[in-house]
């Protein structure tokens, strides 16, 4: 089974055996025991939430958010920089 097809499948069980109507606390617990009882399904979600969280933490924010600032940075000195006839350059 490829990756894809594993991905949708335990969609189609979270959308079905966790998520629950809003409002209705019976429906509520049943999907929480169903999620108690099935030890694959939590094992699953547990490494996918664990795998997502990963990808927000703080370090891996700071390395995206510096190396977008460099990369505006590097942009608007280009920008600023007038190039002239003669080969001389000068800053705005």
């Amino acid at each position: 089974m490829d990756r894809n097809t594993k991905i949708w499948r335990n969609l189609r069980k979270l959308l079905n055996e966790v998520l629950f109507q809003p409002g209705n606390p019976t429906d509520l617990a049943e999907k929480l025991y169903g999620l108690w009882r099935d030890l694959s399904l939590r094992t699953c979600l547990s490494k996918q939430y664990r795998d997502t969280a990963a990808e927000y933490s703080v370090e891996k924010f700071a390395v995206r958010a510096q190396s977008y600032y460099t990369r505006v940075a590097s942009q608007n000195r280009e920008n600023n920089i007038i190039h002239l006839e003669n080969g001389q350059r000068f800053t705005k």
